[in-house]
């Protein structure tokens, strides 16, 4: 019962309110991968995230959801431009394909490479495709984020369906999620869960 599922809880009961809804939560808590831990700080204890609370501009649904219920979003500090020049020199190496060109979901689903993308991990992918030191390191950061997997662990075709369903590259991705375009939530991102659960619990009452 993380937000995805805690949001469709809520849109089922908005659509057929006399639906009879089951949420299943294997933990104490509600939240998926966002989680809370009371710490001390300078101002007292406080209840801080520990496990995702970074938000994507492009999360339409998760930003609608944040406003319906009232909760305030703000951008995060930019963490720079990244500027390389080395003796005026520019070395270029090939792309990797679908990752470094913005693209759509259906784009992925629709490449007719897309059988042999599904039996390659991302280390092996990247490796045959001689990709750039930074592009692969883009991934490897990416896949730390999104999925907290090595490179090996993960299907380069899960990676490409990620940044296609925000229509963009792995280094878009990798600003809308922590690195200079992300949103955060005023007060931490447990904060939604939190209420999001307590107004699905309402509707489902």
């Amino acid at each position: 019962a993380g937000l995805t599922g805690l949001n469709a809880v809520r849109e089922l009961r908005k659509r057929t309110p006399n639906a009879r809804v089951k949420v299943l939560e294997a933990r104490s808590e509600v939240g998926g991968r966002i989680r809370a831990k009371t710490m001390r700080t300078a101002e007292g204890n406080a209840l801080l995230d520990t496990g995702s609370y970074f938000i994507s501009p492009y999360a339409n649904e998760l930003i609608d959801l944040a406003n319906e219920i009232g909760l305030t979003m703000y951008t995060q500090s930019n963490c720079g431009t990244r500027t390389l020049n080395i003796r005026g020199y520019r070395r270029t190496k090939r792309q990797a394909g679908l990752l470094s060109i913005p693209h759509s979901f259906d784009d992925v689903l629709s490449s007719p490479a897309i059988r042999s993308l599904a039996t390659q991990n991302v280390h092996n992918y990247l490796a045959n495709q001689h990709t750039s030191r930074a592009e692969t390191d883009t991934a490897n950061r990416l896949l730390q984020i999104l999925y907290d997997s090595p490179d090996v662990s993960v299907s380069i075709l899960h990676l490409m369906l990620a940044s296609g369903s925000e229509n963009g590259t792995m280094a878009d991705m990798l600003s809308r999620y922590g690195h200079g375009q992300s949103l955060l939530m005023q007060g931490g991102l447990h904060r939604l869960t939190r209420l999001g659960a307590y107004f699905t619990l309402y509707y489902i009452l």
